[in-house]
């Protein structure tokens, strides 16, 4: 058994549920304890069994209940050096922190750890197990080598389809966050995100699912069209989905 499940997707609220047969993982706790509980019930899953909670960065989507949850579970946490001193300081009740950088693994899941271009020191992750691998990454401006590799042969990707450029320009965004959404710390476009998803697929990738849309510059039609009309483009046939903003997603099993 290796499955994947979104629990929460978006700016308002980010995390990831990762599963094999002896290890139950969490990306990022962007919503509360509450919430991070009931949706990890609703998906038949005690928050009592997640044996760790991997963050990628810093910032308030991605670890709004992380604080809460560590004081009541008291579940081990990994993230990179950068981050880990970050949230050290935003967090009061995390006493099991784990700095991480490349490859690690809790339990039977192995875990590769890789650099990822952000306005905060930032990072993203892919799994392997049983022959099979998952790969995530959100919150990056651009697709750097190292994160092109590290999606190289995975069986699913988890892949941020953040904005439609058009829709983000001509939007009531001040210029100043248009701006770094749109620099290569910010975050991933629709058409790129089609780009990169096309490349995947020509390597033999053929289960994908739309992450991190923003609710005020994307909509998940819009983001699934882009990626289809590029895969149509090529003559490529894969089968993408898009993650809920705010309930769980369907669960993906490899």
């Amino acid at each position: 058994m290796f499955r994947f499940c979104s629990l929460a997707s978006g700016s308002s609220g980010n995390c990831l549920y990762i599963e094999n047969d002896d290890t139950k993982l969490l990306l990022d706790c962007g919503i509360s304890c509450k919430r991070t509980k009931e949706s990890l019930n609703a998906v038949g899953v005690n928050i009592e069994d997640i044996d760790a909670v991997l963050i990628t960065h810093e910032h308030s989507d991605h670890i709004n209940g992380l604080d809460i949850i560590s004081k009541y579970y008291n579940i081990p946490v990994y993230t990179n050096k950068d981050t880990a001193e970050a949230i050290s300081y935003k967090c009061s009740y995390i006493s099991d922190l784990n700095v991480v950088d490349g490859d690690f693994s809790v339990n039977s899941m192995n875990i590769h750890s890789f650099r990822t271009p952000h306005d905060v020191p930032s990072c993203c992750y892919f799994f392997t197990y049983d022959n099979k691998k998952i790969a995530v990454a959100t919150d990056l401006g651009h697709l750097t080598t190292e994160t092109i590799n590290a999606f190289d042969k995975c069986n699913f990707a988890y892949i941020e389809s953040n904005h439609d450029v058009e829709m983000l320009t001509q939007g009531p965004y001040p210029y100043h966050l248009k701006r770094r959404i749109l620099s290569d710390y910010g975050h991933l476009s629709n058409k790129t995100c089609s780009e990169f998803i096309v490349s995947l697929v020509q390597k033999g990738t053929k289960n994908f699912m739309l992450g991190h849309l923003s609710e005020e510059n994307n909509t998940p039609e819009l983001a699934l069209n882009t990626v289809k009309t590029a895969l149509d483009f090529f003559r490529l046939d894969a089968e993408i989905s898009v993650a809920p903003r705010s309930l769980p997603g369907k669960f993906i099993n490899l």
